[in-house]
């Protein structure tokens, strides 16, 4: 018995977007639009602005991360230029950017070596992500974005750099931790890897299934504990995660871990000491398998948690 299946087709993006102002950089600012793209390249975006002025020059999009820091987003819907590049590092040093996205049709090699060489010499104090965008459809289906990330900044278990002068024993121990947490999510294969570490959270944020929900890592050596949390995210109205308060022996039950009861939180917490290095293997493992717990909860109780919404044609 065969199973027909449908063509994907790549659809131009002048036929989508006639415009990079008028249609693109609009589209790209509804919050659904910026979770995409925030989801390529694992960072979570909040619009500040559409085309802020930067002396005489006005920058596509103005956002911040989830850690309150400025991210510059320039578009093209061509081929990458060279007058784009030397935008983006204007608005980056007028901004005062940790980070800069730079969204295109194509990237060419030398634009693309260009981000990479940037980031290189950055030592991960400004981060830089290459984007191309494509719309694709299946028949006569409304087109679909995919983001590609081309060019984004290395995640190195060597965190001298990071733990920089001037920082003090605390902030050196969460750079190192979670530093060391991401590798080890990544050489098991884990899909949720945290956001870069900043020095002055005990918490990480990795990246969500589920629109209006925050899910992250937090740890502390003067409290001695290691955890895994969701939250609603601030001035969030949806009802998902309320649909677990009420449940909560059945929820704990499910998960086999202490589980923190917040308003708008709920953590799953380990006695631990994370200031001891030699641990960390036995902590970054327990940290894995509370989330993936936790994931599988909150989505066994949150209806279409992975649902893909976009309003492709909403400003054409």
């Amino acid at each position: 018995m065969s199973t027909l299946l449908g063509c994907l087709e790549r659809v131009s993006l002048r036929e989508i977007w006639t415009s990079e102002d008028g249609h693109f950089t609009p589209w790209l600012a509804l919050p659904e639009n910026l979770k995409l793209l925030g989801d390529a390249i694992g960072i979570d975006l909040e619009l500040e602005a559409l085309e802020k002025e930067v002396g005489p020059f006005s920058v596509d999009l103005l956002c911040k991360d989830d850690s309150g820091q400025t991210v510059v987003i320039e578009n093209q819907i061509e081929r990458t230029d060279h007058s784009h590049l030397g935008q983006l590092l204007t608005y980056a040093a007028g901004l005062k950017a940790t980070c800069i996205v730079w969204i295109a049709k194509d990237f060419t090699d030398e634009h693309r070596e260009a981000l990479d060489w940037l980031n290189e010499k950055a030592n991960s104090s400004v981060r830089f992500f290459g984007v191309e965008i494509e719309a694709w459809k299946i028949g006569g289906s409304t087109p679909a974005p995919k983001f590609n990330v081309v060019s984004k900044p290395k995640v190195s278990s060597d965190t001298a750099k990071q733990a920089r002068e001037g920082l003090n024993g605390t902030q050196k121990l969460r750079i190192k931790f979670f530093a060391a947490l991401t590798d080890y999510l990544r050489s098991a294969g884990a899909t949720f890897l945290p956001n870069p570490a900043v020095p002055n959270n005990n918490w990480v944020r990795v990246k969500s299934p589920h629109r209006g929900l925050r899910f992250g890592f937090d740890m502390s050596a003067r409290d001695q504990y290691i955890g895994a949390y969701i939250c609603l995210d601030p001035g969030e109205t949806s009802e998902a995660l309320r649909k677990v308060w009420g449940h909560e022996k059945e929820f704990e039950q499910e998960l086999q871990e202490e589980v923190d009861w917040g308003e708008d939180c709920i953590s799953v917490i380990r006695n631990d000491d994370p200031s001891d290095d030699k641990s960390w293997p036995g902590q970054h493992k327990w940290m894995k398998e509370a989330m993936e717990k936790l994931l599988r909860a909150v989505g066994n109780r949150v209806d279409g948690g992975s649902r893909c919404e976009t309003r492709l044609g909403s400003t054409i």
